[in-house]
């Protein structure tokens, strides 16, 4: 991300299954028909980039409001 290059908070990579957006929508839509136990464990993945975007988000905010003031 350019406006946080570098933060060791922003690292999707590390994340066990879903890395990206394109992902995060085919895990999403590949719930159904699932057993339980499997989608317990891809909405848990989902649930950390989902965290992981919504920092990024906030991050990008706050760089943004604090360029403001400069």
């Amino acid at each position: 991300m350019r406006f946080l290059p570098n933060d060791p908070n922003l690292v999707y990579h590390s994340l066990a299954d879903i890395h990206n957006g394109t992902e995060a929508t085919d895990a999403y839509l590949s719930l159904r028909g699932m057993e339980q136990s499997e989608r317990d464990k891809l909405r848990q993945s989902l649930l950390a980039y989902c965290g992981l975007d919504t920092l990024a988000m906030v991050m990008l905010w706050q760089r943004l409001r604090e360029l403001r003031h400069i």
